[in-house]
């Protein structure tokens, strides 16, 4: 129907989707968890779709024309999720979308389980690069790595090669990994009596001081040997400003 106040296009009504609901819940034991895909909604990301295949009931609403009457919201739905920043025709790539990422993390749907578990956005990273047959094409080779048969070495170059990927690709994704319970090699500070780590609130500059060379500079060891290379520089970089030795 044409929506109250006035404007384009058209809103679906409430008491058709209601009806629809009330009828797909004859069967159903319990109450199930419903989702209407929005552009307004949390974004959908593997951890979400990791939460919604744990429930026992999923329910997906798709909106259509300029979306629904706002009532359905308010009654039915549980969440709204959205795939991304941008406007389509309606919710149903939304919801197919939404679908396959959750379908697949229930056990049985997969062959294996470990298959949802070293890919991309599973632990922060994106996934490393693949190859199959034959080890060369036009030139372009097979990593010698992957040909050797040592699990331990291809284990470490796929670590390497999904970190490198990731902070090419995904800085933001990679900072968020860099100081993740996922990063083994993350550094672990214990000389907060000097220094310590600064909020995210200052300036871009001072976060990027404060997040990854926050040593004392008069420590001897590597973080404080990078803070005092950084100190020196801003005090060489301040004296240029003012003219001063």
């Amino acid at each position: 129907d044409c929506p109250y106040g006035g404007g384009p296009g058209m809103i679906m009504s409430y008491q058709p989707i209601k009806s629809a609901y009330e009828k797909a819940c004859e069967d159903c034991a319990e109450k199930p968890y419903v989702v209407y895909m929005s552009p307004q909604g949390t974004v959908l990301t593997e951890k979400v779709s990791r939460r919604l295949s744990k429930l026992p009931r999923l329910m997906i609403i798709c909106g259509h024309y300029e979306g629904v009457d706002e009532r359905v919201i308010e009654d039915l739905v549980d969440e709204e999720i959205s795939i991304g920043d941008y406007v389509l025709t309606g919710g149903e790539i939304p919801a197919m979308a939404l679908a396959d990422s959750v379908a697949r993390l229930v056990p049985g749907v997969l062959c294996s389980e470990e298959a949802t578990l070293s890919e991309s956005h599973t632990a922060l990273l994106l996934e490393y690069p693949q190859y199959t047959r034959p080890a060369e094409i036009n030139g372009m080779k097979v990593p010698e790595v992957l040909l050797g048969g040592n699990h331990a070495d291809i284990e470490a170059w796929r670590l390497k090669t999904a970190e490198k990927r990731t902070e090419k690709k995904r800085p933001d994704l990679y900072e968020k990994y860099v100081d993740s319970q996922f990063n083994k090699n993350r550094s672990i500070y214990l000389d907060n009596s000097a220094t310590t780590k600064q909020l995210d609130e200052v300036t871009d500059e001072m976060v990027r001081i404060f997040k990854y060379v926050y040593g004392n500079p008069s420590s001897l060891h590597s973080l404080g040997f990078e803070a005092e290379k950084e100190l020196r520089k801003a005090r060489k970089n301040i004296a240029s400003v003012i003219n001063a030795s």
